[in-house]
């Protein structure tokens, strides 16, 4: 193989990639919590390893906390709008 086909090959397996990055759909994940004060630790550790795993805040995966603010009635309503919003976790 030339130095050519190879730069080639290179490039154009690159641009692949990237466009392949780009297709994939952004997966959203929720996590019912009861307030932010009291996740707030696990939430930075979750952040954490999920960026670790390849699954970035923002770019391939959106993360939604809502709160209950220690309301369990709230619990439910918020899955039902989860659930309508079509969450994939």
């Amino acid at each position: 193989m030339k130095r050519r086909d190879f730069i080639w090959l290179l490039g154009t397996s690159a641009i692949w990639a990237t466009e392949a990055e780009a297709q994939q759909p952004l997966r959203t994940i929720a996590l019912i919590g009861n307030t932010p004060a009291a996740f707030g630790p696990w939430q930075a550790a979750l952040v954490e390893r999920l960026g670790q795993l390849g699954w970035i805040a923002g770019r391939t995966l959106q993360v939604e906390y809502p709160w209950s603010e220690g309301r369990r009635e709230r619990v439910v309503e918020i899955a039902a709008e989860l659930v309508s919003k079509k969450v994939d976790l």
